[in-house]
């Protein structure tokens, strides 16, 4: 029987070997199947266990040695076996990185026979941690049509914790089969949230010839994130949220005049929403804007086929392509409609546009977010707005949780399938939401009057700071007031903290006077935040004397401010001007009747 051996080049090292390999074994001599194991240790280290399983499907052919190129990564201390002992391996280096020749010590000979071998190695760049997570990655094996079964484990020290997320979710105790593993690689968490903080610069300049109020967006705490604002130099008038939750900070300049504003401060991110957050008015979620166009007929068309928040997220995923030669070029917003006449040339502004514009035509509530993403790998998880290293995604309104879900179609569009809809991750943070305007207010990095400046400044921390909820109650109600008459005066609430102040309950009260009290919608009171609150009150007994506690009621927590009632002529600053008032009116009327007199005509 004429037998013949195999040179078996392939990518069994399939986490450095991206490419295929140079050669292929004919699927008709042979089967392989893979048991891989990824055990990380405490230092982040992880050992690479790959045991192949390659079995003759006919008589005639036989491996004798395997070769595959290292062409990224790194590996350490490379060694294999068999059941014979220990195989030999050649490695030798070239242009394209590192070839693989490994000598098998065993001739499988005979149909239906399994050779069984073991390659194993040690890899610094599997598991990495960044700030307070621990993030691994294990891209997509390649040729895995050619594959009988392939299976990965994943075994992690118990000081990481439990895994925050895992794309895609394993069969079970963190065990993927091949075919979970075919459209992506797997990426995965551990840890309860991400901490950076944060160095951001707004430049702002009044050119007019008249003094004018400007407004910067700072980061705003959202289901996503917890901001804790450390300083703002200098210090805003005050800090308001817009529909949209936005903080904006308030600043007034004079006639040609110029500032820096420097805002420092922590970001606490959290891979999914904390509470539900449902705004006032969905209907404007669904309105046309700019690069929105839900009413084009295309758009309509292709909204009415689609229908669902995920079928939209997967058609803008596998019909658009990012185009890497924009982001050095002057960045133009193509919006919805052109995109989708230019599939090829998509940015993460075009991404997230033709979600927002799909899913309102659709009459799902979505709007657009930019930020900072955190990225080890540009290419993989690009970023691409202005110099200071800005992204792009969307956000649509899930009502089932009652809660904005962010999405990254850009993201799972540029790492091959990693799912960015079901779970989010850590490393997004944002600057600004566009819901009820598509381009306004500009996100922290958009603030610039020289187009080089260096802006935006995130780097990792490990430990939340101290941070303070100091609100300041004040009222500017007098000790003295009129009874039967009804006064107007005004409670301001001021947030001295680090922290934003979420306004769960509020209530003016007093102990005899009634009382009228006028509260917006809006419960969040920023950091360097004021919020004034309208109330009057009457003592309705003209002629009665009462004195009165004012209660201030926030969250449980009483301010008390006394004050008194008196009848009108027991207020001497009342009457004294009242009876002048009246002495200067008899006077006058006096006056006009005698002059008047002196003309008449005598007959």
């Amino acid at each position: 029987m004429l037998r013949r051996f195999i040179f078996l080049f392939f990518s069994l090292l399939f986490l450095f070997f991206p490419q295929k390999a140079e050669a292929a074994v004919p699927n008709q001599k042979f089967s392989i199947s893979y048991d891989v194991r990824y055990q990380v240790h405490e230092n982040g280290m992880t050992t690479v266990t790959q045991i192949a399983h390659l079995k003759n499907l006919t008589s005639d052919y036989y491996p004798s040695q395997y070769k595959s190129k290292i062409t990224n990564g790194k590996i350490q201390n490379l060694r294999g076996f068999d059941r014979l002992g220990a195989l030999k391996i050649n490695i030798t280096k070239s242009d394209e990185g590192q070839d693989i020749q490994v000598i098998f010590n065993d001739k499988n000979v005979g149909i239906g026979n399994i050779y069984t071998w073991t390659l194993v190695f040690e890899s610094p760049e599997i598991a990495r941690q960044t700030g307070r997570i621990w993030e691994i990655v294990l891209p997509k094996p390649s040729d895995l049509e050619n594959i009988e079964t392939y299976n990965i484990i994943l075994t992690v020290p118990p000081s990481f914790g439990k895994a925050a997320y895992l794309k895609p979710q394993p069969q079970k105790n963190y065990i993927w089969s091949k075919d979970q593993v075919a459209s992506s690689g797997i990426f995965a968490a551990f840890g309860d949230y991400q901490l950076y903080n944060f160095r951001l610069t707004y430049h702002l300049k009044n050119s007019g010839v008249f003094g004018n109020s400007q407004q910067i967006a700072l980061p705003p705490t959202t289901s996503y994130q917890e901001i804790y604002l450390e300083n703002i130099d200098p210090k805003p008038k005050n800090v308001t949220v817009d529909g949209d939750g936005n903080w904006l900070a308030s600043y007034d300049l004079e006639p040609r005049k110029s500032t820096d504003v420097i805002v420092s401060g922590t970001a606490q991110v959290f891979f999914q929403p904390r509470y539900k957050n449902p705004p006032p008015n969905l209907s404007t979620y669904l309105r046309p804007q700019a690069y929105w166009e839900i009413t084009d007929p295309k758009i309509a068309s292709l909204a009415a086929g689609l229908s669902t928040p995920q079928n939209i997220y997967k058609y803008v995923v596998s019909s658009l392509s990012y185009d890497a030669g924009r982001v050095d070029q002057e960045l133009i917003r193509f919006g919805a409609k052109s995109i989708l006449e230019n599939p090829a040339s998509a940015l993460c502004m075009e991404f997230t546009d033709l979600f927002v514009a799909l899913a309102r035509s659709a009459k799902i509530p979505a709007r657009e977010v930019e930020g900072y993403a955190q990225t080890n790998n540009e290419k993989r998880q690009p970023v691409s707005l202005r110099k200071d290293i800005l992204h792009a995604w969307p956000e649509f309104y899930d009502t089932v949780s009652s809660t904005w879900r962010m999405v990254d179609p850009t993201w799972e569009n540029t790492t091959g399938g990693i799912n960015y809809f079901d779970e989010f991750d850590f490393n997004h943070i944002v600057f600004a939401i566009h819901g009820m305007d598509s381009y306004s207010p500009q996100p922290a990095g958009g603030y610039k009057t020289e187009i080089d400046t260096k802006d935006v400044l995130v780097n990792f921390e490990k430990d939340l700071p101290a941070f303070s909820q100091n609100l300041l109650v004040t009222s500017n109600i007098t000790p003295k007031l009129i009874s039967g008459f009804t006064h107007n005066f005004q409670v301001t609430l001021e947030n001295r903290g680090t922290k934003a102040i979420n306004i769960s309950s509020f209530d003016i009260t007093s102990d005899n006077a009634t009382m009228n009290v006028k509260m917006d919608n809006n419960s969040l009171i920023p950091p360097y935040g004021r919020k004034v609150v309208p109330f009057s009150l009457l003592y309705p007994d003209l002629f009665g004397s009462q004195s009165s506690i004012i209660t201030v009621d926030v969250n449980g927590n009483k301010t008390y401010f006394e004050t008194g009632f008196v009848p009108a002529y027991q207020k001497l600053e009342f009457i004294v001007p009242a009876i002048s008032g009246v002495i200067f009116t008899g006077a006058g009327l006096l006056w006009f009747t005698t002059k008047k007199s002196r003309h008449l005509s005598l007959f």
